[in-house]
C-alpha cells in the first residue's frame, strides 16, 4: 500500500463516521510507533526463545526481509581475558535496529557467532572445554556494538554483520500539501497522488491512485490531491501493511471517547 492506503485503512479501522477526526502529524506518529511495534514483535519473540544463528537470521529474512542489511567492518582489539582469549569489538552501524547473524573470517576459515549473555559469559570463559577458539567464537552485545571473544592467535581477513535497520519514518505529508481542485493547479509532467476521489483529464481516480500529468496538462475537475514525491509509505513488507495499519488504529482509538473504535480495532489486530 502507498501512503494514502494506508490512510484510508486506517481510517477504515478508526469508522471516522463514529470516533474523532485526526490530523496528519497524529496518523503519522500513529502509524510509526505501529511500525516499531511490528518489529519489536519479532525481533522480541526471537530473542525470547533465544533463537540463534542461521533460525534467527531465517525469521528475520522471512518477516523484515525489506529491512535486512549486511555490513563488513574490521574489529578493534580490546584485549585479552586472561592469557588466552582475544577480545575485539564490532560497533553498530547509524541504521541499527537488531541483530541477525555475524560471522567472521579467521586465517581461511568461516565461523558463525554464537551470542552468549552476561551471566553465562563467565562460566564459558572458565571453562576450558566451552573456551572460546577461532572456530567457535562468541559474542555479548554491549551499548554500543558487540564484543567478540575468540582465540589469541590468528587473523580476521573478513567479517560481516547482518542486521535489522531502522525503517524509514512513514509520512503521508500534511494538510497544508494538499491541492484542490481547480484551473492551473497541477504541474505539467508530474506524478500525484488523488486524497480522494478526483477526476483529471475526464478520468476519476479512487482515493490512492497515482496519476502523472506527462503529456498533457488539464484542470483538476473534482477532489483533492497530494505530490507523490511528498509521501513515504511503509517500508516493511506489503503483507504487513493491513495489520500495522489496525495497530495505528487502536493506537489512535485508545482513548476514553473511542473506546468501542478501539476495541474493534484492537479485536482485528489479533486476526
Amino acid at each position: 500500500m502507498n501512503a494514502i492506503e494506508v490512510y484510508n485503512s486506517v481510517q477504515l479501522y478508526i469508522d471516522r463516521s463514529k470516533g474523532a477526526r485526526y490530523y496528519f502529524q497524529e496518523i503519522n506518529k500513529a502509524v510509526n510507533d505501529a511500525i516499531k511495534m511490528h518489529i519489536d514483535d519479532i525481533t522480541d519473540t526471537a530473542n525470547q526463545n533465544k533463537l540463534s544463528g542461521l533460525d534467527r537470521f531465517q525469521v528475520f529474512r522471512d518477516e523484515l526481509y525489506t529491512l535486512m542489511k549486511s555490513n563488513t567492518f574490521v574489529p578493534t582489539v580490546v584485549g585479552l581475558y586472561n592469557t588466552d582469549v582475544l577480545i575485539n569489538h564490532i560497533n553498530f552501524p547509524a541504521d541499527y535496529r537488531a541483530f541477525a547473524a555475524l560471522s567472521l573470517t579467521i586465517d581461511g576459515i568461516t565461523t558463525y557467532g554464537r551470542q552468549t549473555y552476561y551471566n553465562e559469559r563467565g562460566p564459558i570463559l572458565e571453562c576450558s572445554f566451552r573456551k572460546p577458539v577461532n572456530t567457535k567464537i562468541y559474542f555479548l552485545e554491549d551499548s554500543t556494538g558487540l564484543k567478540v571473544y575468540r582465540g589469541i592467535t590468528g587473523t580476521i581477513s573478513s567479517s560481516s554483520l547482518d542486521y535489522v535497520k531502522q525503517p524509514v519514518e512513514y509520512n503521508m505529508g500534511n494538510e497544508l500539501n494538499l491541492i484542490d481542485a481547480g484551473a492551473g493547479v497541477l504541474s505539467l509532467s508530474t506524478s500525484y497522488t488523488a486524497f480522494e476521489d478526483s477526476e483529471y483529464n475526464g478520468i476519476i481516480y479512487p482515493s490512492g491512485t497515482v496519476f502523472s500529468t506527462n503529456g498533457v496538462l488539464a484542470d483538476l475537475t473534482s477532489g483533492q490531491v497530494i505530490l507523490t514525491s511528498l509521501l513515504v509509505t511503509i517500508e516493511l513488507p506489503a503483507k504487513t501493511h493491513p495489520d500495522i495499519a489496525k495497530r495505528a488504529a487502536a493506537i489512535l482509538a485508545g482513548v476514553v471517547e473511542d473506546f468501542q473504535s478501539s476495541a474493534f480495532a484492537e479485536k482485528e489486530s489479533k486476526n
